[in-house]
Order: C-alpha cells, then structure tokens, then sequence
C-alpha cells in the first residue's frame, strides 16, 4: 500500500495558508499509528488522516482542514489506543477525539502553548519546555483527558535548544536564532501507556515515570565521555538551510546556537518487545547508529534491533510489523506488513535511499 508524500509550510496567526514546497521525502514511522483498528496515517498538507485496515484497504479519511468541529489547521501528532483517535493541532493548542471509524467525539484545549504531548494510559503526560514564556516552571505534567486535573511529575532544568530557524519579528526588528541540532528533553512512552522516560541534560539522565502512580519511580543515570561539537559540520547545515530561506531573510543576522559538546542522549525509542534503546551522539553527525538497549532500571541489555532498523518500524500487531517504505524512483511512500520475526531481513533488504533534506519545512510569513 502506498501513500503520497506532503510538506508543507506554517501558515501565521492572523491567515492561515498552506503552501507546496516540492519537497518529498519518506514517511516517518511518527506519522504512522497501528492499532487493532486499523492503520492510521497523518497527512500533514490536507490535513487528514488516512485509515486503512491490517489487510491494506482503505477505510476512509478522518477530519479535514478548517477550524470547526472535526477540523484541522496543522496536525502534527497522532495517538491511538483502546478509548479512539486523537489528533494533536499545535496552531490552536487543541487535541481532537474521534471514535476509531472516524466519527468526531469532542476537542479539548492544551493548557499551554508549545507543549510537547504524548498519550498515556487514561490521559496525557505533557512537557512544557520549549514555552519560552513560562520557562521558569518547565517540566513534566501528568493530565487526565480533559486536562482539568494536572499534577506536576518532574521539574525540567535543562530546558535545552530547539534544531532549526528560528526568526521572530517584533518592534525592534528581527530576532534569529539557529540551531543545528536539537538538545531539548526527550520523551517517550511505553505501548501500554504504562511507564515513560524522559531524558534531559548534557549527560546521559533519564527520569523513569509509573503512569499509574504518577511519580518517577528513579532516574537513569551513567557516565558518558561526550564529543566535542562538530563546528564545521554545523557552519555547512546553516549554509544549507539558509539557502532555502525566503529572500528576504537571508540578510537576517543569526545567533548560532553551539554547543561546545553534543549532549549524550541523541535520540529514545522503545522496541516491539518495549525495551528502551537510547542512540547516542558519537562521531560525525550524519552517523547516527550508535545505540544502546536498556531495560527499565538501566541495566545494558541485549540489542536486537540497530536504530537505523527501529526508526522505521511504524508499529507492530497480531505477530506483524508494519515497515515504511520508500521508492526514491516514484517518490512513493509506504507501508508493507511483514511478520515480525522477518521484519529485521526486510528492512536490511529494502534499505531506503534518500539523498534529500529530511524533516518537515516550517515557514512563517506575514
């Protein structure tokens, strides 16, 4: 089953616009969700989210772009578990239910702007550390599904940088800001809904989280020697990335966000089999398969799966794993089932090659 790919650009707050960048690129198993109901699959440019079911038939296409009830503006993130489908809209700080054939169910407002959010066993567990307004009380905060009991977890002092451009206009002009790689906190959650980790910090620190209780039970910590912060790596992305700016922006001085080191913990990902694998910064930064499995109280564990296979399992049910694909040719994206014990020969054999810039472009005009 194949899908079309889409990029799109961040419309401002007074005209929302989407535009076409003529980008593609392959689907991220993030934009994927599988679940006994079916396979749900977020487009980012209409809007919509496709689902189709275990068998590869479509089932039809739930929400569309608007502001009403049911409607989008920028979807961003998916969640499915056992109560429906909800879908994350960072434009107007809301989370839409729906039942699992689609039907609208009720929207729900974010507490904060610019949270991160991520779906748990009867709520939500959320982190409010890139709201620049509110640093001074950034963490992890425990909701229930209408956000109306919040209870905090975990303070986050380490608020981190965020990868990317950043340009905000006010009456003294414009304030930019680039940085090339993300060291903002990283949260993840089990398949049950049940436990998170959340790392933060230069070093390798990761807060493990009971749902259930509502507290963190101990935090993971180790010494890691870190490497020194590639500087001429960094100089060629913003050049890169400059080039594709708008030309009126490209005279707009930057502060370069570096690093004197890259922090320890690159990136978090649970297996099918729910152990936590922690990637870490080592080397050059296009070398990105330097992981380490864990289990839950942060004793080494034996590592099946390298990240580069990981990151493209988009989830796994009744013995299958669904794998995104990738025909560079066609600039096709897909899904293909495989059973789960094959998965790994499947991947290796049908490696994705993509010479491009990935990652999602955001573009603000006024």
């Amino acid at each position: 089953m194949l899908f079309c790919l889409f990029m799109l650009a961040l419309p401002n707050d007074t005209e929302w616009s989407f535009e076409e960048t003529g980008v593609f690129q392959p689907l991220s198993a993030e934009e994927v969700r599988v679940s006994l109901h079916g396979i749900y699959i977020l487009n980012f440019k209409d809007a919509v989210i496709h689902r189709v079911g275990l068998d590869g038939n479509l089932l039809g296409h739930i929400g569309s772009k608007g502001k009403g009830p049911g409607e989008f503006t920028f979807p961003t993130d998916i969640f499915v578990d056992e109560t429906g489908l909800y879908v994350l809209d960072v434009l107007t700080s809301s989370i839409s239910q729906f039942k699992h054939d689609g039907v609208f169910v009720k929207r729900v407002n974010l507490p904060n702007r610019n949270v991160v959010v991520k779906r748990v066993k009867d709520g939500w567990l959320y982190g409010t550390w890139r709201d620049e307004q509110n640093i001074e009380t950034a963490g992890l905060y425990l909701a229930n599904d209408e956000f109306e009991s919040i209870r905090k977890i975990v303070q986050v002092t380490d608020v981190g940088v965020s990868s990317g451009m950043q340009i905000e206009m006010d009456n003294d002009g414009a304030k930019a800001m680039f940085g090339p790689i993300s060291t903002t906190p990283i949260l993840v959650v089990s398949q049950d809904g049940q436990t998170a980790y959340l790392s933060e910090g230069q070093n390798l620190t990761i807060h493990v989280v009971d749902v259930i209780a509502g507290k963190v039970t101990h935090t993971i910590t180790r010494p890691e020697r870190p490497v020194p912060f590639d500087v001429d790596w960094a100089d060629e992305r913003f050049e890169s990335i400059q080039e594709r700016l708008p030309k009126r922006d490209r005279n707009i001085k930057f502060v370069k966000a570096y690093p004197d080191f890259f922090p320890v913990v690159r990136e978090l990902m649970l297996t099918p089999e729910n152990e936590l694998v922690v990637n870490r910064w080592a080397g050059k930064p296009d070398d990105h398969d330097h992981a380490i499995a864990m289990d839950r109280k942060g004793n080494n564990a034996q590592i099946k799966w390298a990240w580069s296979q990981l990151e493209r399992v988009a989830g796994v049910q009744d013995g299958f794993a669904y794998v995104t694909t990738f025909d560079a040719d066609n600039d096709e994206a897909g899904v293909v089932k495989v059973k789960q014990s094959e998965a790994i020969k499947f991947i290796d054999r049908n490696a994705i090659v993509f010479d491009g810039e990935a990652g999602r472009s955001i573009m603000i005009s006024d």
